[in-house]
């Protein structure tokens, strides 16, 4: 495996002494869909801080496309790596939908001929070119995850960094999202406590507690585990949950 991203024995202490992620270490292979899942508190967002540049080891090193994450480096770091943050309201903050998309690209330094072919093509990746003029607060709830991801594709990314992708999400509005993810031929790698949502989108899983990672290996494999998973504050997805009605064969049978 060439690793497009990889963590050695990363580990960050803040200000205030606390020691939020600890030893962490990993590698992810371009293309893969990779899983980080732990109850509230594992450190979850604090290594998401560190995928973006926005937080630095405090012990150990980490390396996106061959560049080690430092200072110096951040803006090499964020021209590879791209985050959906969890809420799209604080991805969105212009006027229309068009300027939000054309932010980055065009901080990227790019002609506006440029720009507005990378807006276009990224909001018909996310089938949402009809909203190009729309202001978002005026958006759904769906339209507005899809227009922040959009934003983000628009910066051509090579690595998908997405944080809780199905928060606030109607049923509709969230199977649209992991149809459109799935879909995707980016390194992706996903935050979320929607078990059920990893189990679909992703082949590997990170599982994490107290800073730690306590198993990383194939998402089915250690999403069937009840008592792994017990063990670290979560419950199997509800999709392999026992149920006699919608689902009379017991966990950990196919």
């Amino acid at each position: 495996m060439n690793p497009v991203l990889e963590a050695s024995h990363v580990c960050h202490t803040y200000p205030d002494g606390t020691q939020a992620i600890r030893d962490v270490t990993f590698a992810v292979a371009a293309g893969e869909s990779v899983g980080i899942i732990g109850a509230n508190g594992a450190g979850k967002s604090t290594l998401l801080l560190h995928l973006v540049g926005c937080l630095f080891p405090s012990e150990g090193t980490l390396t996106v496309g061959g560049i080690v994450a430092k200072a110096n480096t951040v803006t090499a770091i964020r021209q590879q790596v791209g985050l959906v943050f969890q809420n799209p309201d604080d991805q969105l903050f212009m006027p229309t939908v068009q300027a939000d998309v054309s932010f980055g690209p065009r901080n990227q330094g790019l002609t506006e001929e440029e720009v507005r072919l990378r807006v276009r093509q990224a909001l018909d990746a996310v089938g949402e070119l009809h909203l190009l003029e729309r202001p978002p607060y005026r958006l759904s709830g769906g339209e507005k995850r899809a227009v922040s991801i959009a934003t983000v594709l628009a910066m051509e990314p090579d690595i998908l960094v997405l944080d809780e992708p199905s928060a606030g999400l109607d049923p509709t509005a969230r199977r649209k999202v992991i149809r459109l993810l799935r879909g995707f031929n980016h390194t992706r790698i996903v935050a979320s406590h929607d078990l059920d949502l990893v189990l679909e989108m992703c082949q590997r899983v990170i599982l994490m507690r107290a800073g730690q990672v306590i198993a990383d290996g194939i998402c089915a494999e250690i999403l069937r585990n009840a008592q792994l998973l017990s063990d670290c504050g979560l419950e199997l997805p509800l999709s392999l949950q026992a149920c006699p009605v919608c689902n009379p064969v017991p966990c950990g049978r196919t």
